[in-house]
């Protein structure tokens, strides 16, 4: 089991998350919601998307960083929350010998939101999900624990573009 720190811009960058890293989200997290109370209402129900993005590895990882892509899929139930999950696609490379990688994950997230603005909208994520890889033939699976903030940009309501999530 590992766990990481991840980050989406259209799509998931993936490292290790340390302690200082999980206290710093939670406080944040804790200073944030008060303002979550008086949250507008935001569009319910479900949607798709597709994301373009790179993921970044952990320097314990041998893997390059390198492009994805992927789905994800998610419902809102109210203002503010909402599941999500996906599934994200990378084939890179080792970075010592250049050995063909294949990388899947996939995930499932809890999201809470907090008070943002019509288009700006904040959010804390926190979920598991699973990574395969497949290298030189030889395949591994780790499990993952996922926990983070991020926001959307919101040009309409049903348009959503330029999302990060740390």
């Amino acid at each position: 089991s590992s766990r990481r720190r991840h980050t989406r811009l259209q799509g998931d960058w993936s490292s290790d998350v340390c302690s200082s890293d999980l206290l710093s989200i939670l406080l944040l997290a804790c200073l944030m919601v008060p303002g979550s109370l008086l949250a507008d209402e935001k569009e319910k129900g479900a949607s798709v998307s597709l994301n373009l993005g790179k993921m970044f590895f952990d320097e314990h990882r041998v893997l390059d960083s390198d492009s994805q892509w992927g789905f994800t899929a998610s419902y809102r139930f109210n203002q503010q929350w909402a599941v999500e999950t996906g599934l994200q696609y990378l084939d890179t490379n080792t970075r010592a010998t250049g050995i063909s990688t294949k990388v899947n994950n996939y995930w499932i997230d809890g999201l809470y939101h907090f008070e943002g603005t019509e288009k700006f909208d904040p959010f804390f994520a926190f979920g598991i999900g699973k990574g395969d890889f497949e290298v030189a033939g030889n395949n591994t699976a780790e499990t993952m624990s996922n926990v983070g903030i991020g926001f959307k940009y919101h040009f309409t309501p049903r348009f959503e573009i330029g999302r990060a999530h740390v």
